[in-house]
């Protein structure tokens, strides 16, 4: 597997990028179940037929992810014997979902799925904030709870606003974030930059600073100071003061399992956790994509400035050009607030 990954990487100037190499693992990973086969036991012969290997992968997976397992076969192909006629083949495959996949994102329609568990913004962050001032002001309800099922709800939670409350980034940006006391370091640029971070100070000011995730090659670091008086600080000080007594001393993640409080929780985990959790407070099984679309869908009908919707797209780890016709567009002063992606 290593060394498919690291030719990848290499192929493809991305060989500093740890998300690229966790993408490109997982990829490898699904093809393993798909093939039900150790990596290390692959052959080319394995993939001669394109058509029922196309079928096997179709079976249990969206669009997206048949051209990621897609992927990964080229990839291991390229690794063997570089771009010769069978990896041709599966390059066309992959052409043709791709293109079929950008014709239906033109078009804006949703899936069958996002139909079934679509909810409006305005009416997700209204339950959401129903069931989390319920959570964090009812004394009644907390005390009933032990440290453990507290310090599970919470976090899950929290987990689920930070998809709500601020701009949805994708998962990456907060699964390994580590928590940094802005005492234990004199200068932010100095950290590693292998890590995203919660910077905390003792006043209970909080700072969100990415620097590797998806998209980090086109948009770079980002760092956001979070408003002291916004809800998902005072949820992550609530958070905060729960796992101090939860996690492993040694623990320097944000977002532990249960047991394993030393450990990240891996991809599968957190998705799972945020559509379980915003079943019990939603009421719809949401996922992080789908929550970036409701995000969007609503965000995108408001009178935002230019400078307000590059800053918005930048945090959400993605780039916004404006057309012309944008900036012949004018707007009320007052709608545009200094603390831009907040709002």
């Amino acid at each position: 597997m290593e060394q498919i990954i690291k030719s990848y990487m290499k192929r493809t100037n991305n060989e500093n990028t740890i998300s690229t190499y966790k993408i490109m693992e997982r990829n490898l990973s699904r093809l393993r179940k798909i093939m039900d086969t150790e990596i290390e036991d692959f052959k080319i012969s394995d993939f001669a037929n394109v058509k029922e290997i196309m079928e096997k992968i179709s079976k249990n997976y969206s669009n997206s992810t048949i051209i990621q397992s897609i992927l990964a076969i080229r990839e291991f192909i390229y690794s063997k014997e570089g771009k010769n006629s069978l990896w041709e083949k599966y390059n066309d495959e992959m052409k043709k979902l791709m293109e079929l996949r950008d014709k239906k994102e033109k078009k804006n329609e949703m899936s069958e799925t996002e139909k079934a568990n679509w909810i409006d913004y305005d009416d997700l962050k209204a339950k959401y904030l129903q069931n989390i001032e319920f959570t964090i002001m009812n004394s009644n309800y907390t005390k009933k709870k032990t440290n453990r099922e507290l310090f599970k709800e919470i976090r899950d939670k929290l987990m689920l606003g930070l998809f709500i409350l601020i701009p949805p980034t994708r998962i990456s940006n907060y699964r390994q974030m580590i928590v940094k006391s802005k005492n234990s370091f004199k200068n932010v640029e100095n950290l590693s930059k292998n890590f995203n971070y919660l910077i905390c100070d003792d006043e209970n000011n909080f700072e969100l600073v990415f620097n590797e995730y998806k998209t980090k090659k086109y948009v770079g670091g980002l760092k956001k100071q979070l408003p002291k008086t916004h809800l998902i600080s005072i949820i992550i000080k609530l958070f905060l003061e729960i796992r101090k007594n939860i996690v492993h001393k040694n623990s320097k993640y944000l977002f532990t399992c249960l047991f394993n409080t030393i450990e990240p929780i891996n991809q599968p985990n957190f998705t799972d956790i945020i559509k379980k959790t915003s079943n019990v407070v939603i009421g719809k099984t949401l996922s992080v994509n789908l929550l970036r679309h409701i995000y969007l869908s609503d965000y995108l009908t408001k009178e935002k400035s230019i400078e307000h919707r590059e800053q918005t797209a930048n945090f959400m780890g993605q780039t916004y050009t404006p057309q012309m016709m944008d900036k012949y567009r004018r707007i009320n002063v007052e709608d545009n607030e200094n603390n831009v992606i907040f709002n």
